[in-house]
């Protein structure tokens, strides 16, 4: 049976309660319900700025997306040892090879498997990059502890990205040395 990596960065901290946890930023939720409840307000009384079907249709749109970022946003990740929050290094690397449609676990696949498994960082970040391709590189960043955590993911079928390796951790000294490599990786 094949082994089971986490499919994205978020569900590998979630797993480890005690090194990592989840603080809510109340300014942003807050932010956010009071822009909820102005859109709400337009919704019902329209006729507060202009034409009452055009503000309704747009308090409607507003609401969804404030909503939306009320309930979703606002909750970061934290490193419980060094207090850092962990922020994306700025979208997912994407590899030019392997190719789309190709089949999982190709060779192309298993180049870029086996320079992660290896910790081939240099050779890794040379590697081409272009927009929807199915291997992918998320990296996530903690500047207090500085360490950079990895997680390879492959797209198995067009809708299902499954991580295909474990996840790395680079830490001091040698994160001084990579993280100028992985910064200027093209992230999508």
């Amino acid at each position: 049976m094949k082994q089971k990596y986490p499919d994205q960065l978020f569900e590998f901290f979630k797993s480890q309660p005690e090194h990592f946890e989840e603080r809510t930023n109340v300014t942003k939720k807050v932010i956010g319900g009071i822009f909820t409840l102005g859109f709400l307000v337009l919704i019902i009384f329209p006729g507060i700025i202009m034409e009452g079907w055009l503000v309704r249709g747009a308090a409607i749109v507003g609401v969804l997306f404030a909503a939306g970022y009320t309930y979703l946003g606002g909750t970061e990740i934290y490193s419980k040892k060094s207090g850092g929050k962990l922020t994306s290094m700025g979208g997912m690397v994407k590899f030019a090879h392997p190719e789309r449609g190709t089949e999982p676990f190709g060779p192309d696949d298993m180049h870029i498997i086996n320079m992660f498994n290896n910790n081939d960082w240099v050779s890794l970040t040379d590697q081409e990059t272009a927009d929807d391709r199915p291997m992918q590189l998320e990296i996530n960043v903690d500047q207090e502890a500085k360490e950079i955590y990895l997680l390879l993911c492959r797209y198995i079928t067009s809708a299902r990205l499954e991580g295909v390796a474990e996840v790395k951790v680079i830490k001091e000294p040698e994160y001084s040395q990579v993280y100028g490599l992985f910064k200027s990786m093209k992230k999508y």
